[in-house]
């Protein structure tokens, strides 16, 4: 019960439940068995709880790709908590400054490894949870999104060593609030140190350099997205809500989504002529998403970005870099090939190499697609 409990605080913290703050008391339950069960199958219950409950609230939106795949991938992605908790076992002998710093340090460390391993999925990581809060994401651009994560977990212990000071065997109660003191002061610190970030970030930029952006976004299912029968009738809902979008704001740039072109963009004539009619017409470059098959190579897929300039030309092309796991392809397929099956995946992609670095108006803007966003080299 209790796992499920620290599992659903969790999950309520991150976006699209958007409780943020919920990630620095809601890992208190789980750590308070896991610093004091000692039979391995409690552990092991509380464990499973915690992780399955976590991340089948995360990834609830993968029902709509496929379901066994997302039972599947929910359950790879709850290894790194459930290991998270069980690895607290090993920690309730140690001293309390190990506690302290190792427990967000185990946090951090699995984190980064679920956010590479098999080119990684770094949804949910913790530091997500605070997406609409920008005046405490400025610490992500000092320490990373992962000292952001360590930031989190870090309050989560001396949080527990404040109201229960005996789980992580503190001998001196004054030490834990003289702790707890002065990262409150660091919190409040930081915090009006974001705001004033923010606000000589926003009176620096010159209004010259801005450039009006506008953003079609259609109402089609996944499943109609896909369907190749209505290819057609889903590319005339872009160019209509596009045309309606002109004419009544001037833009220097429109953008579609990611793969809103089901098709290889380059040997799909239809989708050429009615975007080049549409360009032509409104002089307006257009950045959007595509597949892409190098040079008409059945085995070379790209998941790609293409600006086309105001002459409906192709300016810049970007590849996505970074694929994801069992959705853009399917990692040791060769020896288990009913993995590809439980997936829902058809043919893999391949990684593109080059950064997406484009040039609009003399102006640099990097462009990624979908989980890239996560990744900060990127």
């Amino acid at each position: 019960f209790i796992g499920v409990v620290s599992g659903a605080l969790m999950a309520l913290a991150t976006p699209g439940y958007n409780y943020p703050y919920l990630t620095l008391i809601g890992l208190i339950p789980v750590l308070i068995c896991g610093l004091s069960l000692n039979a391995f199958n409690e552990q092991l219950t509380l464990a499973l709880s915690f992780g399955l409950v976590l991340q089948l609230s995360n990834l609830a939106w993968v029902i709509h790709v496929t379901f066994i795949g997302y039972l599947f991938f929910a359950l790879y992605i709850s290894l790194y908590s459930i290991t998270f908790v069980l690895e607290l076992k090993y920690l309730q002998p140690k001293s309390v400054a190990v506690k302290i710093l190792g427990i967000p340090a185990l946090w951090v460390s699995l984190e980064w490894l679920k956010s590479h391993l098999f080119t990684g999925v770094p949804w949910h990581n913790l530091s997500t949870a605070f997406w609409q809060q920008p005046h405490l994401l400025q610490l992500a651009s000092i320490v990373g999104p992962e000292g952001l994560s360590f930031f989190i977990v870090f309050f989560n212990i001396l949080v527990l060593g404040f109201i229960y000071p005996e789980i992580l065997d503190v001998k001196k109660k004054d030490t834990v609030r003289i702790l707890c003191f002065l990262f409150l002061m660091s919190y409040i610190a930081l915090y009006v140190w974001g705001i004033q970030r923010l606000k000589t970030w926003h009176h620096s930029e010159s209004l010259s350099d801005r450039l009006a952006i506008g953003v079609v976004q259609p109402n089609i299912s996944h499943n109609d997205k896909w369907d190749k029968s209505l290819k057609k009738q889903n590319l005339n809902e872009y160019i209509r809500l596009s045309r309606k979008l002109v004419k009544h704001v001037q833009l220097d740039l429109l953008v579609w989504p990611e793969s809103c072109i089901p098709e290889d963009y380059q040997y799909y004539p239809y989708a050429k002529r009615l975007i080049r009619t549409f360009i032509k017409k409104h002089h307006v470059p257009i950045l959007f998403g595509s597949t892409d098959n190098l040079h008409n190579k059945m085995e070379i897929f790209f998941n790609s970005a293409f600006l086309l300039d105001s002459n409906a030309k192709i300016q810049t092309q970007y590849n996505k870099n970074h694929l994801v796991a069992f959705g853009e392809y399917v990692p040791f397929k060769k020896w288990f090939p009913f993995i590809q099956r439980l997936s829902g995946g058809g043919e893999d992609f391949t990684a593109g190499s080059a950064l997406g670095i484009f040039n609009l108006y003399e102006q640099i803007m990097g462009v990624v697609i979908c989980v890239e966003d996560s990744f900060t080299y990127l």
